[in-house]
This record gives C-alpha cells, structure tokens and sequence, in this order.
C-alpha cells in the first residue's frame, strides 16, 4: 500500500480501474473456456456394432451429443464476439473449428 501510495496511484484512479475491469473480464472468459473443456472431456459419441458384420460400426443416438455442440457453439462464439477475447482468440477459434467438424460428422 506504502509503494502504491508513494507512486501516486490515486492520480491513475481511471487507468487503474479500466486495467482491472478487463482483467477481470480475461480471467472470466478464460474460465468459461476451462469449463468448455472439462465438460468435452466426458462426451462420448455411441457407436454401434453396424448389422452382423465384425468390426464395422455406425453411430448411435447422437441427439444428445447434437445438443452438446450446440450450446457449444453459442458459447464459443459468443466468446468470439467479446472484445476482451484477444488472449484467447487462437484456442477460442480453434473450438469452433472443431465443433463445425463435429456438427458436419454427425
């Protein structure tokens, strides 16, 4: 406080505060981020054994997983859409990538 007081912070009232709100924004996002991830982390896509033929199998009921990638989506690029996104742009757009493959495929 001693230090703070000394540089004269209280003159940078306005700086400070603006610092501090986007910072608080970043770590939001990011944990927004982190939450995305563990949540794909226990997503599993049903396959099935395909007729009676042996190691040949197709998709089962996707509809769930569907839903998934598209709350997903929403988040992700409502994320994109915040301007304070910067530090995570480069993972952000690389969820979405992954999430139209996924929505393409099933």
């Amino acid at each position: 406080l001693a230090s703070l007081l000394r540089h004269d912070v209280a003159r940078h009232t306005k700086e400070v505060t603006q610092i501090s709100n986007r910072a608080i924004k970043e770590h939001e996002l990011g944990l927004q981020l982190k939450g995305l991830e563990e949540r794909w982390r226990d997503v599993a896509v049903p396959v099935v054994a395909y007729s009676d033929r042996r190691d040949t199998y197709v998709l089962g009921d996707v509809s769930e997983v569907v839903d998934f990638v598209d709350d997903s989506l929403v988040l992700v690029q409502t994320l994109l859409a915040s301007r304070f996104v910067t530090p995570f742009l480069q993972e952000v757009q690389d969820w979405l990538r992954k999430l139209r493959t996924v929505q393409a495929v099933i």
